[in-house]
């Protein structure tokens, strides 16, 4: 999680960039230290989700991930639907008597 990558993970690969990326903002840590500013963040996130899942704005499907896993679901959507239509075009040569293609 955030929290634990941002305070525990000092000398590893995602802690050390995140750090360097939250520090390229200037004064967004507020004075805070790592434990207590990792704490709001998280915090806040979620308390603005809950907010947001409510039914009177987005609803409780709503979430900032599937945004992500959409891209990834289309992309493999439409691999299937090439392999479905390679397949097709395979049948139409062989006059569908290797289904194995």
């Amino acid at each position: 999680t955030f929290y634990h990558f941002f305070v525990h993970d000092q000398i590893g690969f995602i802690g050390v960039h995140l750090r360097n990326a939250i520090n390229l903002i200037p004064g967004i840590k507020g004075g805070l230290d790592d434990k207590v500013f990792a704490t709001v963040v998280v915090s806040a996130f979620m308390h603005i989700m809950a907010i947001l899942q409510l039914p009177e704005f987005l609803g409780p499907s709503f979430s900032p991930f599937t945004i992500i896993g959409g891209v990834f679901n289309a992309r493999s959507k439409l691999e299937a639907k090439v392999e479905k239509t390679k397949k097709s075009e395979n049948e139409k040569i062989s006059g569908g008597k290797d289904k194995d293609l």
